[in-house]
C-alpha cells in the first residue's frame, strides 16, 4: 500500500488513486554480527566463536549508515546471490532499503491481518490479558530495576 498523503497513515481502501506495490520487511533487527560481515572490509572468521554481543541489535548508529548498510547488502546480494532478492516482469528485481514510516507502521501493526479502519486508529495496542513480556522486553514497574541491556535477536 503507497500512502499519498505523506502524514504516516494508509489510504482509505477506496481512496482516488491508491497505489499496491510489495513492500517485505525483515522479522528481527540487525544484529551485531551481521552489521561486521557486510561493514567491515574484511568478513570475519567464521571458525571464531561469536561473542555475546554477536546475537544482540545492531546500536548507536546514524541513519546514514543504516543507509550504507542497505546499499552495501544489496550489492553484495546481487553479486553473490541474485536468486535471494524478488524478481519483477522487465527484469526488475527487489532491494533492500529502510521503509518508510507509514510501510514501518504497517508492519508493525500487523500488515494484511488488520483491517485499513484499525490500522490508521492512533491507540493500536491492545494488550488484552496479555503481558507487555509477550511483546517486548520490559521491566514490570513494580520490580526492583535491572540493569538494563539488549536481550538477543528473536
Amino acid at each position: 500500500m503507497k500512502a499519498f498523503r505523506r502524514d504516516g497513515t494508509c489510504p482509505d481502501p477506496n481512496e482516488e488513486g491508491r497505489t499496491g506495490f510489495y513492500c517485505f520487511i525483515a522479522k528481527y533487527e540487525i544484529s551485531k554480527r551481521q552489521w561486521d560481515v557486510v561493514m567491515d572490509p574484511t568478513c570475519p572468521d567464521a571458525t571464531e566463536g561469536m561473542t555475546a554481543a554477536d546475537p544482540r541489535p545492531k546500536t548507536d548508529i546514524s541513519w546514514f549508515d543504516a543507509v550504507t548498510f542497505t546499499r552495501r547488502h544489496t550489492d553484495w546480494l546481487l553479486e553473490n546471490a541474485p536468486a535471494a532478492l524478488p524478481h519483477f516482469p522487465g527484469g526488475r528485481f527487489g532491494y533492500i532499503r529502510l521503509p518508510s514510516e507509514a510501510e514501518w507502521k504497517y508492519a508493525a501493526r500487523g500488515g494484511q491481518m488488520v483491517t485499513g479502519q484499525r490500522l490508521n486508529r492512533e491507540a493500536f495496542f491492545h494488550l488484552g490479558n496479555r503481558s507487555n513480556r509477550d511483546f517486548a522486553v520490559s521491566t514490570d514497574p513494580m520490580e526492583a530495576k535491572q540493569p538494563e541491556k539488549l536481550a538477543w535477536i528473536g
